[in-house]
């Protein structure tokens, strides 16, 4: 019977992965993960939400200094970079978790349970954001564009890797829901960069290494079915993949503890009794 109950609770708590969720912006930004509700400390929490976001906004700006003085490229073109876009937008991501979290914690007269506030908001469609745009930089990167012929700079391997790490560090301390009507925010930065990739190949204007393109995928002029193809495997493939995976880890991280919990109340009953 007890493998019954067990086995009971675990199926509902994986039963809703696909359901709607909805934001409980106080709960989910001013507290941590379930798992670790025992060790839980808003001070700490709140702590930890600043350094996050201290330290990969030192990450941004290393990597444009490392641009600029390094590599001597035009400053300019730093922001042509869809790397130095997803790292960018990871910086927002965690100053707005900061400020959310230390309204949640410490402000909580201030605003209402029932309607969340626009920097709670924000943060949740960076959120999103910059799970995904960091994956897809990280794994892009070493996958596809570096072909070892020389090796990458510790500030290099930050922007493409070391975002998708803390990005994914931040995702199993914390207890923010993957909602999925916020994936519009991902699919538009995405349409949004590729439109600007075929405007400038389109316009004839030459990246870094003097080519008229700003990734060689994305070649338009040349290759405007592969692009196109690249595109269209981003948008309809990639995109809903990784938001469908960002569910399943979310509701993982979440339910696990709660199938251990009643487990360990069930074993406590019955030592009781």
């Amino acid at each position: 019977m007890a493998g019954v109950a067990e086995g009971s609770s675990c199926s509902a708590c994986f039963s809703h992965i696909f359901r709607s969720k909805t934001l409980n912006w106080k709960e989910d930004f001013g507290e941590m993960a379930p798992y670790l509700s025992r060790c839980y400390q808003p001070v700490l929490w709140f702590a930890a939400r600043i350094t996050f976001a201290l330290i990969w906004l030192s990450c941004t700006v290393a990597g444009f200094v490392q641009w600029v003085d390094k590599y001597d490229d035009p400053p300019e073109l730093w922001f042509t970079q869809f790397s130095y876009w997803s790292a960018m937008v990871e910086s927002l991501y965690f100053i707005f978790a900061a400020v959310t979290t230390g309204m949640a914690i410490f402000n909580k007269g201030k605003y209402s349970d029932d309607v969340t506030p626009w920097f709670a908001n924000a943060a949740m469609h960076l959120y999103g954001l910059a799970l995904i745009m960091s994956s897809y930089i990280s794994i892009g990167f070493w996958a596809a564009v570096y072909d070892g012929s020389y090796t990458p700079t510790f500030i290099t391997m930050l922007i493409h890797g070391g975002s998708m790490l803390l990005a994914f560090l931040d995702f199993a301390l914390c207890r923010q829901p993957v909602i999925l009507k916020n994936i519009w925010a991902v699919e538009l930065m995405f349409v949004v960069f590729f439109t600007f990739s075929a405007i400038w190949s389109a316009a004839g204007w030459r990246n870094q290494d003097g080519e008229q393109y700003l990734y060689a995928y994305l070649d338009w002029r040349n290759y405007p079915a592969w692009s196109a193809g690249v595109v269209a495997g981003a948008l309809l493939l990639v995109v809903p993949g990784a938001w469908l995976c960002l569910s399943v880890l979310c509701d993982l991280r979440d339910s696990t503890c709660c199938c251990w919990g009643k487990t360990q109340d069930s074993d406590n009953d019955a030592v009781d009794v």
